[in-house]
């Protein structure tokens, strides 16, 4: 979480925050405030610190500010996430269960990587939140992750997604979001909003830095290769919540 004099930005996971706070450290140098706190939104041990604390964590006194986060095509989420590896260095299950299921772990395909996903790390977010979830539950990863990162009471938004009678979406509090397919674009038009005397000098720190945390090669990035039809069919009711509120992403747009 970074905490500027003009706004507060959430560091949503694989979304484009590296770049972000760099440039926004570099624009504001010493005026602004990398918040770390104890991860409290995956499965990770709870004493870690961590920049990507989620808006239920930010500080009273700054909440009256604007609220800064990313939203990220979900189909292209998951191949980032998938690229990224994270999954190896904290697996969401033991290596021995990982192994029975999945014969050549670590070597996964991504519909593999899907099903693990799906058969444990959905688990492992409402574990950290002291709730059981349903392995078979048709709310996709990634409509969990942004319900619990971006609501102001993380476990009740919870508790309506599983009970399914409204969407928790529908009622976040006022959040500014930046496209992550268009952030550079996206972040320049926000801080020259705020400081238009600063537009070339924000111009220039903007051009002047490389994207962050790239994790695949540029014949990789394009996101609609790793997907088969049905998998886009199966995924896109899964994270149809999501897609209601951002229908940008929804698939025909995107094919």
């Amino acid at each position: 979480m970074i905490i500027t004099e003009d706004f507060v930005l959430l560091n949503f996971p694989k979304t484009g925050t590296s770049f972000t706070r760099k440039i926004i450290k570099k624009v504001y140098k010493d005026k602004c405030e990398e918040l770390l706190l104890p991860y409290f939104y995956n499965n990770r041990p709870t004493g870690d610190m961590h920049p990507h604390a989620s808006y239920s964590r930010i500080p009273t006194e700054h909440r009256r500010k604007t609220i800064l986060s990313i939203v990220r095509n979900p189909f292209d989420r998951y191949v980032s996430q998938f690229f990224y590896k994270q999954w190896l260095i904290e697996p969401p299950a033991s290596k021995e269960i990982l192994e029975d299921i999945y014969p050549n772990f670590p070597k996964m395909e991504f519909i593999d990587f899907l099903d693990m996903v799906d058969k444990f790390q959905k688990k492992n977010v409402f574990a950290r939140h002291n709730m059981t979830c349903n392995t078979d539950t048709d709310i996709g990863l990634h409509t969990i992750q942004f319900v619990v990162f971006h609501s102001i009471n993380p476990q009740g938004a919870l508790e309506e997604l599983i009970q399914g009678k409204s969407n928790p979406l529908l009622k976040l509090p006022k959040i500014k979001f930046l496209r992550q397919e268009f952030l550079r674009d996206d972040l320049k038009a926000f801080l020259v909003g705020l400081h238009c005397d600063k537009e070339q000098s924000i111009t220039k720190i903007m051009s002047s830095e490389e994207d962050e945390n790239v994790s695949r090669l540029p014949q990789e990035r394009d996101w609609r290769q790793y997907w088969t039809a049905d998998l886009l069919n199966i995924y896109s009711q899964k994270e149809q919540l999501l897609l209601n509120v951002f229908p940008e992403y929804k698939l025909n747009d995107q094919i």
